[in-house]
């Protein structure tokens, strides 16, 4: 199929089945199904290209749609560029990438900082092209009183009754969308499906903050107000930070507050009623004399989305660019970003433990026969984070599974051979709808294989909690399955992180009463790199109130606040020898931490006692080693 000629929707749906390989019926699933509720086609749907057809859905319309849907990959790449810039990543933008190996070497699938962002900033330029109006409460609002003498009306239809129902007297926001009759005139069937558009969108968006009202209006109240900027001194990196200072895309289009206010005023449910009511009455009238029975409505519909502000491109262009964007090697590998996102949320859920992640000159390779990925230091001891660790297991459950485990994470203390020392155990399935056999194979398996671990189950669609009655109880108290486990679902996530800081020692907390940062020549470029400042406000961070001082051959300065005088020790010149033993010889370093260099290690070390931390940077700062006094 040449891309060039495609220039309506069922075309376009060809070229994602043949081309583009989108999995309809396994692991796309949700894809589909977000989509047919999207574009008001009736669930569940056996020829999605007839049903193109029959609304004549533009070209514009479906890739709207469409790009909502996959909305959760591209924040998954959002999500590993915060996670490359947290592990890595040199100033000029590149550095650290993941490659796989799959058995015949590592392959580049472009899982790298440039490349993702180079995607991100494709992927919104395609969405402004085709569906950015400027919608606000007063124009929802106007278009909401285009069919006013509707709002009292009992739409006819279940599916309607049954969402107003649940929404009226339940609170929730149901994802079992109605579907609006078929009106059978084609310019009255377009703007009706333009306007059911933007009703599923705002329902999706109140989604994203909570599955009922209250969850919403909680959310709302928690978030009201901007987040204020941090002073420079007091701006450590975090998933949090860099998720607001850095140059990537926002994929949040209504704030919780401004959603929750349309929500009191009862939008969505006079919304539902306007349009079924005008749908329903109009097709009661005989087909000859719909077009004249709703000119006046069409013309205020299309008035009002003419009065707004839209972003608009050539249907070529749009239609071009878009299906280059998921001809793209990474959108044929969304299977294997979903297992390496769900690393950036382990990542996450433990941001506030020492923690390095494993690279081999800026590239983290992942291989299907065990990769060590990182390490994380607790209280107990070091626990070490590895993909794809494989332990034995006599007579597995699972299909395809032949005396051994394999989980996709394993969290393990040393040796981490032995399959008692993994303390949680990470599986990742990308289902819209649970495989109960699949998933009760793999989490007894996994529970067995590796007895002393939490072991937890994520999946990209929903997971029901029945699951849990076919496993025994012996085994039950250590699973957790967790569905639903994608960007922005919060709820989801707060489930993970709890369960893994239950599993985890706590994160070594340390009080210093002295931090010496070794201020010369040779450590001038290691203090310019952001792991190595990162970790530096870190440590003052933990003791804001130890005393701070700047040495090479002597103490160079000192401030009795590290907190306040960090930034002004970093502006300090780096142009001196290195002679630590001498500068800190007449203090106590009992408690104390130093940050130096390879050079500077070796003359700490005739000191005695040793300072309790020593933290030195190797290679200008690309690596960091940690040495606590025994």
């Amino acid at each position: 199929m040449n891309k060039d000629i495609l220039n309506n929707s069922w075309e376009i749906w060809d070229f994602l089945v043949s081309r583009a390989g989108l999995d309809v019926k396994n692991y796309d699933a949700h894809i589909v199904e977000e989509l047919c509720k999207r574009l008001n086609i009736p669930l569940p749907c056996k020829d999605i290209k007839g049903e193109l057809q029959k609304r004549n859905i533009s070209p514009e319309l479906f890739i709207d749609a469409f790009l909502k849907c996959i909305q959760p990959y591209a924040q998954m790449m959002n999500g590993l560029c915060v996670f490359f810039y947290l592990h890595g990543v040199k100033k000029t933008n590149e550095g650290m990438k993941i490659l796989f190996d799959f058995g015949k070497g590592p392959e580049d699938l472009g899982f790298d900082l440039k490349h993702f962002r180079d995607i991100l900033w494709r992927y919104t330029r395609i969405s402004k092209y085709v569906g950015i109006y400027g919608w606000n409460p007063n124009n929802l609002w106007n278009l909401a009183r285009i069919f006013q003498k509707f709002w009292g009306y009992t739409p006819q239809d279940t599916n309607a009754g049954n969402w107003l129902f649940n929404y009226e007297k339940k609170g929730e926001f149901s994802l079992s969308f109605p579907s609006l009759p078929h009106i059978g005139i084609e310019e009255i069937d377009f703007w009706l499906q333009e306007v059911w558009q933007v009703w599923t969108n705002i329902i999706l968006e109140c989604r994203k903050y909570g599955s009922n009202r209250n969850d919403l209006k909680k959310y709302a109240e928690t978030q009201q107000g901007v987040r204020p900027k941090l002073p420079e001194e007091e701006r450590n990196e975090s998933y949090e930070v860099i998720g607001l200072t850095q140059e990537l895309p926002d994929f949040k289009e209504w704030d919780a507050w401004t959603l929750s206010v349309l929500d009191s005023d009862r939008w969505p449910e006079r919304m539902l009623k306007g349009l079924f009511g005008f749908a329903e009455k109009l097709i009661e009238i005989p087909e000859v004399n719909r077009s004249q029975e709703a000119q006046h409505i069409v013309q205020e519909i299309k008035k009002l989305f003419s009065d707004l502000p839209f972003s608009v491109s050539q249907k070529e262009m749009l239609i071009k660019e878009f299906l280059e964007l998921l001809d793209l090697p990474i959108w044929k590998r969304r299977h294997e970003l979903y297992q390496t996102w769900v690393l950036t949320q382990i990542d996450k859920a433990l941001k506030d433990y020492q923690r390095t992640i494993h690279h081999v000159n800026g590239s983290l390779i992942l291989r299907f026969s065990g990769t060590q990925v990182g390490t994380i230091e607790t209280m107990k001891g070091r626990i070490h984070i590895w993909s794809e660790l494989r332990s034995p297991l006599d007579n597995p459950v699972g299909k395809g599974r032949k005396g051994h485990i394999q989980p996709d994470y394993s969290l393990s203390f040393e040796p981490i051979t032995e399959p008692s020392q993994t303390i949680v155990a990470i599986e990742c399935k990308q289902y819209l709808k649970a495989n109960p056999k699949n998933f009760v194979a793999a989490l007894i398996d996994y529970a067995r294989g590796r007895p002393n671990a939490k072991v937890i189950l994520v999946n990209y669609g929903n997971i029901p909690n029945k699951i849990l009655n076919q496993i025994d109880p012996n085994l039950r108290q250590r699973i957790l399955p967790i569905g639903n486990f994608i960007p922005e679902r919060e709820d989801s996530f707060k489930i993970f992180k709890e369960s893994l800081l239950q599993s985890i020692p706590k994160p070594v907390k340390l009080q210093f009463d002295l931090i010496a940062v070794d201020i010369s020549l040779s450590m001038s470029e290691a203090l310019k790199e952001n792991k190595v400042l990162w970790i530096l406000q870190v440590i003052v961070n933990t003791s804001p109130n130890a005393k701070l001082i700047a040495i090479d051959t002597e103490v160079k300065r000192n401030w009795p606040n590290a907190k306040i005088g960090l930034s002004e020790l970093l502006e300090l010149p780096k142009n001196g020898l290195t002679d630590l033993k001498k500068a800190l010889s007449k203090h106590d370093l009992s408690n104390a931490v130093i940050l130096t260099d390879e050079d500077g290690w070796q003359q700490i070390n005739w000191i005695r006692p040793l300072p309790f931390l020593v933290v030195v940077c190797n290679n200008k700062g690309r690596h960091v080693v940690f040495h606590f006094r025994e």
